[in-house]
């Protein structure tokens, strides 16, 4: 879940903080209050692309920070594991740096790393949903992934998985001999 994102020098933000809280977010208003700008600013920390016309004018870089909660998610915490990383407290702060010159770069846990890394993360954790667009929620796969981690069973389906494709598997290879 995310917890908060800090946003400095992205369009027209100077600098801004906000806090989720446990439950839905939704962000709505009228047109032009500035929703598609926020959103904006989660895409760069997610991983989407982007150049330096996002730069607020006046600063040099944008900075995005995402605190993410990871506790409970079996798939964050390995895909961390597998890169020598850890939650701190359950958590995990994502940053995206873009500076005026084109470079930048991101981090988890203040370890530099790729945009196709930190988009394999962030996949893992976030479905970020605009008007008529798809909507992953109605995959059967997601359906039946987020009741089993609601039930709290999600190792033991991701076991029972595992096993009934290397049952599959001894099967096919029976029948081939």
């Amino acid at each position: 879940m995310l917890e908060s994102l800090r946003i400095e020098g992205y369009a027209i933000i100077d600098r801004l903080e906000i806090e989720f809280h446990d439950g839905l977010t939704v962000l709505s208003g009228e047109t032009g209050t500035g929703k598609s700008i926020l959103i904006g600013a989660l895409s760069l920390v997610l991983g989407a692309k982007a150049d330096s016309t996002v730069i607020r004018s006046g600063h040099e870089e944008t900075t995005v920070t995402g605190v993410i909660r990871v506790d409970g998610i079996d798939e964050a915490i390995s895909w961390l594991s597998d890169r020598g990383l850890s939650p701190d407290d359950g958590r995990v702060i994502v940053r995206r740096v873009l500076k005026a010159s084109g470079r930048g770069g991101f981090y988890v846990q203040s370890t530099p790393t790729t945009r196709s890394d930190v988009k394999e993360f962030t996949s893992l954790l976030f479905d970020v949903h605009g008007q008529h667009e798809h909507q992953s929620l109605l995959q059967p796969r997601t359906q039946r992934e987020l009741i089993d981690r609601f039930g709290g069973i999600d190792g033991r389906a991701a076991r029972f998985e595992r096993l009934f494709n290397d049952v599959s598997a001894g099967r096919a290879e029976l029948e081939g001999l």
